[in-house]
């Protein structure tokens, strides 16, 4: 894993790892697991929506506008069923290719797709947080955001894998014929060794 996603792992820490189990109905090495596939999708659409002015800019003001307040109590957070804003966060970084994601990752990790979205509900705010609140200590714009995700996302996913790009670019299956889905096991295998 890179850096930022050892962090956000860390974050999340046992305690929040065993509330968001007992919300998904899982055990803590299935959380776990899916925790470590979602999240990179996460950061690869952030990073995509960095590609362009627009996206950057927005994604900049989103997360300044993030003060990281819910790392303050993110056991109490992931022991409610109260998503706060995740669906919001994820409509706006996956558009029309948020069903996609929540697919490949329900086929990738044996969820269903309701725990697929919830997991991904969940894991949208703290990742936002965690870059507003490494925004708020840092001070950086727009341009060292983009620079810390393309950083994050250029990591090799483990041992034969793809880098995080690639694995969030089938998430997102970029020319939209679906068949992303079918390679995600394949390329998730290196990522989750």
């Amino acid at each position: 894993m890179s850096g930022l996603l050892d962090d956000l792992m860390g974050q999340i820490g046992g305690a929040g790892m065993q509330n968001l189990s007992q919300q998904l109905g899982l055990n803590q090495q299935q959380t776990a697991s899916a925790v470590s596939a979602a999240l990179p999708v996460l950061l690869g659409a952030m990073a995509k929506k960095t590609e362009t002015a627009d996206g950057a800019n927005q994604l900049a003001q989103a997360v300044t506008d993030d003060d990281g307040g819910i790392l303050d109590d993110l056991v109490g957070f992931l022991g409610s069923s109260n998503n706060r804003n995740g669906a919001d966060i994820l409509s706006s970084l996956l558009g029309g290719k948020q069903t996609n994601v929540e697919s490949g990752i329900s086929k990738a990790t044996g969820l269903d797709l309701g725990q697929s979205m919830s997991l991904l509900q969940n894991l949208a705010p703290i990742l936002m947080g965690f870059l507003g609140k490494k925004q708020s200590q840092e001070g950086f714009g727009t341009s060292v955001l983009t620079n810390i995700l393309a950083g994050a996302v250029s990591q090799k996913s483990g041992s034969g894998g793809g880098s995080i790009m690639d694995i969030a670019g089938a998430f997102l299956d970029q020319d939209g014929d679906g068949s992303a889905i079918d390679d995600i096991g394949g390329l998730l295998g290196g990522f989750l060794k």
